[in-house]
């Protein structure tokens, strides 16, 4: 078993699509008869992204955000793997985008018998940890309190928290597995804002970064929050995974962009 603190984070992946457009004309002795010209087709509804629920997020500005929007990327299409504490599955933020294979992974067969939960799997966030992460990553647009950096992200769930008195406890074989699923399931970002210090976290992070790679997964995972000069050894892992890791390590800051005091 490891021991994980937990951490807030956001991210943002953007991506850009080209069109191009050709014309070809030909010649000849006769004039060409007129042809009937295609009206062009009314350009596409100007969308203000700058809303009050953008604005109630601050991080979306600080990250540039709408750039993105932009651009098209909200997160259409992407699967975003959040290992944590679960989700509130009835919340209408999420209401349609949480992926059918999410999973309470301290079940028989994923963890040692004895950490297996009580009364059987249940997805839902009782730490109120999972619910605030996953909104940052994926609270919908529709014009209600906040949306996330991907807004119309498809949210797998896996939750891996033991449910025990001391908040602060993950479960190291429930992760590994959460880290395995996302892989085949093709998500294309994989979130872990939790770390550790343990001896052994360094050399089992830096696997699984390794393996979440080679299915082309980009690996999202929490700093630490002791403001320490480096981050917590289960991100160091990043460090240790041949060329280039494809692990983003996040930190916090405030909406000043001063290191958040926790």
């Amino acid at each position: 078993m490891l021991l994980f603190h937990r951490a807030f984070f956001f991210f943002l992946a953007a991506g850009l699509s080209l069109s191009l457009a050709a014309c070809g004309g030909g010649g000849g002795g006769a004039a060409p008869t007129p042809m009937a010209q295609t009206p062009a087709p009314p350009p596409p509804p100007t969308v203000n992204y700058d809303t009050a629920e953008y604005r109630n997020q601050p991080a979306l500005d600080q990250i540039g955000a709408i750039s993105a929007y932009e651009r098209g990327a909200q997160g259409d299409g992407v699967i975003v793997s959040v290992i944590d504490t679960g989700i509130d599955e009835d919340h209408p933020e999420f209401s349609g985008r949480i992926h059918p294979q999410s999973a309470d992974l301290l079940i028989a067969g994923v963890v040692p018998p004895g950490d297996v939960r009580a009364g059987g799997p249940d997805l839902n966030d009782y730490d109120d940890h999972g619910t605030p992460v996953a909104s940052i990553i994926g609270a919908a647009r529709n014009g209600t309190g906040i949306h996330g950096v991907a807004p119309e992200t498809t949210l797998l769930i896996y939750r891996v928290d033991d449910d025990s008195m001391d908040e602060e406890s993950l479960l190291g074989n429930a992760i590994g597995e959460a880290v395995i699923r996302s892989g085949n399931l093709g998500a294309g970002v994989v979130n872990m804002s939790f770390g550790t210090d343990e001896p052994l976290a360094r050399p089992q992070f830096a696997n699984d970064f390794t393996y979440l790679k080679s299915k082309d997964v980009v690996t999202v995972i929490a700093a630490g929050n002791d403001s320490d000069a480096d981050p917590d050894q289960s991100a160091l892992g990043a460090l240790d995974v041949a060329g280039d890791s494809a692990v983003i390590i996040a930190g916090s800051v405030d909406s000043l962009n001063i290191i958040s005091a926790f």
